[in-house]
């Protein structure tokens, strides 16, 4: 019998989501980076939906870890242009 710890999931999740979506707000609000093709500002959900895949790979790959915080960085992504829409351009 193989004598392997467990981990709880939201243990890799929460953090990999909490340190993703500080490091996001400061390159957005602090620094003012912004990514630009051809005139057109690129937001962040695109990042999170272009890393989409790599997670279903790494979750079909059976490594946990990894795929656990790749989707932390991605719900951050997301959660971080949420905030921008709620906040910057649907406020009074």
């Amino acid at each position: 019998m193989e004598n392997r710890r467990e981990y709880p999931k939201i243990n890799i999740f929460w953090p990999s989501f909490a340190i993703s979506y500080v490091i996001i707000r400061l390159f957005a609000d602090f620094l003012k980076l912004r990514l630009y093709v051809k005139k057109t500002h690129v937001h962040h959900f695109t990042f999170g939906l272009a890393l989409m895949p790599f997670s279903w790979i790494i979750f079909s790959k059976k490594d946990d870890k990894l795929a656990w915080t790749i989707s932390g960085v991605i719900a951050a992504l997301i959660a971080s242009e949420v905030k921008e829409l709620i906040l910057d351009e649907w406020a009074p």
